[in-house]
């Protein structure tokens, strides 16, 4: 009897065990949005928003992806100012705003993901967006100070699977 009680009580204890550790480690997803922007004398009151994905241990937060597709009747596209002409020609423009404990390993991570999607992606720096972004209200709200911005030209809409090691598989799309 008291064997059986025994086998049990490590049984239960194992079984807790490995239900927090799949616990400790989540995704999740939201939006971020910003609102209203302005460059030089224009001013807009609409929306930029962008699909976030975040991996955590326990409270820590891993890896932070945040992204929007830049469309050409988006008023926040002004914010590329000289930049425009990198992306004339770019069919699918995604702005990315990333952050990593290893910032090279989450950059990475997302190149690969875009590798194995099939995208010969160009990679942009996006140097006045990014002046324009840091410097709107909502950036400081969100703390999105250790995050970097990307821009990145695809041939098609963004559809790929991100690959943390330690996590399970993420699918990105509908952005």
């Amino acid at each position: 009897m008291k064997n059986n009680l025994l086998i049990s009580l490590i049984l239960l204890f194992s079984f807790m065990g490995c239900s927090s550790f799949q616990k400790r480690k989540s995704i999740s997803e939201s939006m971020v949005s910003f609102s209203g922007g302005v460059y030089g004398v224009k001013e807009w009151s609409s929306d930029l928003n962008f699909k976030r994905f975040s991996w955590y241990h326990d409270a820590t937060l891993k890896h932070d992806y945040l992204i929007t597709k830049l469309e050409e009747e988006n008023d926040f596209r002004a914010w590329l100012g000289s930049d425009l002409k990198k992306v004339a020609q770019c069919p699918h423009l995604y702005v990315f705003l990333l952050y990593g404990v290893e910032q090279s390993d989450t950059l990475s991570i997302l190149r690969e993901g875009l590798k194995e999607s099939g995208y010969q992606s160009h990679e942009l720096i996006l140097t006045s967006f990014d002046r324009e972004l840091q410097s709107h209200g909502s950036f400081q709200d969100w703390e999105l100070k250790h995050h970097v911005t990307y821009g990145y030209c695809l041939p098609r809409e963004l559809e790929m699977e991100l690959k943390i090691p330690g996590f399970k598989q993420k699918r990105i799309s509908n952005i």
